[in-house]
């Protein structure tokens, strides 16, 4: 049995690396870049204007009022047919390109149309309002690298990049095996005397799509040896990562090691010092699977909550192990992989005595310095609950 932290340690040294694919710009939403992200061209890739109102030369507004012909209207998406002539204005749109030789643009507010001839009436201030071509960025920059989770906010970048195909990695594809002849799909509970609702594995499936991965296949397997044999077998030729609830523990039923033992079950962890949730395992089989497993819906949301093996390859370049501390899925590791989804935990458990002391404690553990102040919080915090 090994503690927490090093449970970490050995879930974090085997994150591997999957493939890199393309995608289009539609589909990247929510991947994870697999190369730096190149501007194309300059932004914006000429002078823009960043107001409604008029084109003018600055040396025609000097002394106000003043009245200038309008020779010309300029919309977003056009392209200016001349340069602007000294003694003119031309009308201007916001994000419409400014002609050559205006340099300056006086807000319509400030000003009145009559029949074509622009009155310049008010004062127009130091600002020019134009966007300087090159100035959001210049063609060559990387607007978005390695490893950047194109969330909502990084896809407008991605989308001014002007790539239409982005490269990025991989999602993991995850089993999920629901092991216990008690266990029943939903709503086929009551159909059966002795059954109990599957409520772990649609949990730690939504964990595993919220965090990135395709769920691949899914079953629910009784507490049979040989059938669970041949569930794994089918598991490992479908997924990157398998995760096993129940049949973790040394019970008579207990079958989920066995299971894939007939396919090199290299085991990396043998329990964690936790609880609830101390039976939680890891391993790998037929040289790349990672194999956990848990048990009732409190060590669930503990043991794998804590110690989990989802090294989805879309938190960053190289596959990140996940940790689910209690009810946080935080990333594992550098500064640059960007990913924090709060998922609650709960679930009509979390108000048992033991659970609570486990959910705070180790959701705080990353506030409090390691050694005697967290074993002072945690002594303090138990004799806490145990008085309430």
């Amino acid at each position: 049995m090994i503690d927490f932290d090093e449970a970490v340690r050995v879930i974090t040294d085997m994150a591997q690396p999957l493939s890199q694919e393309t995608v289009t710009f539609a589909d990247a939403a929510a991947r994870v870049l697999a190369g730096d992200l190149i501007a194309r061209a300059d932004s914006p890739l000429r002078a823009t204007s960043a107001m409604d109102g008029y084109a003018v030369h600055d040396a025609d507004v000097q002394k106000l009022p003043v009245t200038l012909p309008m020779v010309a209207k300029i919309y977003a998406g056009q392209i200016p047919d001349a340069p602007l002539e000294r003694g003119t204005v031309a009308r201007i749109f916001t994000g419409a390109m400014v002609p050559d030789g205006a340099d300056r643009v006086i807000v319509q507010e400030n000003c009145e149309d009559e029949g074509g001839a622009i009155h310049i009436l008010r004062p127009h201030g130091s600002a020019r309002h134009i966007r300087a071509a090159g100035s959001d960025f210049r063609a060559g920059e990387v607007l978005l690298s390695a490893g950047t989770l194109l969330t909502p906010q990084a896809m407008v970048a991605a989308g001014a990049a002007d790539v239409a195909d982005q490269c990025v990695w991989r999602r993991a594809r995850v089993a999920v095996l629901s092991s216990g002849d008690e266990l029943a799909a939903a709503g086929q509970t009551h159909l059966r005397p002795g059954a109990i609702p599957e409520t772990v594995g649609p949990a730690v499936a939504a964990m595993a799509m919220a965090a990135g991965a395709t769920i691949v296949h899914r079953a629910i397997v009784p507490d049979d040896l040989p059938t669970m044999q041949v569930a794994a077998k089918e598991a490992l030729s479908l997924a990157d990562v398998i995760i096993v609830t129940g049949g973790a523990s040394v019970g008579e039923k207990d079958f989920a090691r066995a299971a894939f033992a007939p396919f090199g079950l290299e085991l990396r962890i043998d329990k964690v010092a936790i609880k609830p949730g101390k039976p939680v395992w890891m391993g790998r089989a037929n040289g790349q699977h990672r194999i956990p497993a848990q048990a009732d819906p409190r060590r669930f949301h503990v043991g794998f909550g804590q110690g989990v093996l989802l090294q989805f390859v879309n938190v960053k370049a190289w596959m990140n192990a996940l940790m689910i501390s209690a009810g946080w899925i935080t990333v594992v590791d550098p500064p640059w992989a960007r990913l924090a989804l709060v998922l609650p935990l709960m679930m009509g458990y979390g108000f048992a005595s033991n659970f609570t002391y486990a959910l705070v404690g180790h959701a705080l553990r990353g506030w409090l310095a390691q050694g005697a102040r967290l074993a002072w919080f945690n002594r303090t915090l138990a004799a806490v609950l145990v008085a309430t």
